[in-house]
């Protein structure tokens, strides 16, 4: 169902400011940087995890495992035929990826993330 790709995604309330954290401070590489999406995505230094800062001015610090998959459709179907329930319809941001986030069993967000572009 998934593939070896993982997000970590952290909440943040300054994107630019986060970013340069993380890329000079601790020197990960930045991978790109949506402004308009309130996004940044940076190598992580292990080979298949990524960290995604998302920007969430006025909310509370969380961080969410973000599963990348092949088929949104197909992995949402066999994790809600084991139980799970969905927050929500799947969204998706043309052209981009598409995400379906649900919780665990203590609360934990989680979210099934199918990228929409190729990546290298």
């Amino acid at each position: 169902m998934f593939t070896r790709h993982l997000t970590i995604q952290l909440a943040v309330s300054d994107l630019n400011k986060a970013v340069g954290f993380y890329r000079d401070v601790l020197g990960l590489e930045l991978l790109f940087q949506a402004d308009e999406m309130g996004w940044a995505e940076l190598q992580s230094p292990a080979q298949d995890v990524t960290v995604g800062l998302h920007l969430e001015s006025g909310q509370p610090p969380q961080t969410t495992l973000m599963f990348q998959v092949e088929d949104i459709g197909k992995a949402r179907g066999e994790l809600e035929e084991q139980g799970v329930t969905f927050d929500g319809a799947t969204e998706t941001i043309e052209r981009t990826a598409s995400f379906a986030s649900f919780l665990d069993v203590s609360g934990n967000r989680l979210t099934l993330v199918q990228d929409l572009q190729l990546r290298s």
